[in-house]
């Protein structure tokens, strides 16, 4: 995600197959933007680390299950992709 930035998954596309809103936690975790770097560095400060988790930053954790997810979910957007231009 940080050497090759990912597209996002195509919700309405999705939404027949899992939930809309899953799609957009995904969409939203797996992107790695300039706010996302300053997070990331940010965290491995040990005092600094406590203060934005209890604001409710993101961890490595969360963007790893919503990599995770993509990757499964991307052949099955393939799969619905190429099964509708047929």
């Amino acid at each position: 995600m940080r050497r090759i930035p990912v597209k996002p998954l195509d919700v309405n596309l999705l939404s027949e197959v899992v939930q809309p809103n899953y799609v957009e936690w995904i969409n939203n975790r797996v992107r790695y933007a300039w706010q996302e770097k300053i997070t990331e560095r940010l965290l491995h400060v040990p005092k600094v680390r406590g203060l934005l988790k209890r604001f409710g930053f993101s961890n490595d954790v969360d963007r790893l299950k919503a990599y995770n997810a993509y990757c499964v979910l991307l052949p099955i957007e393939n799969l619905v992709r190429k099964r509708n231009l047929a």
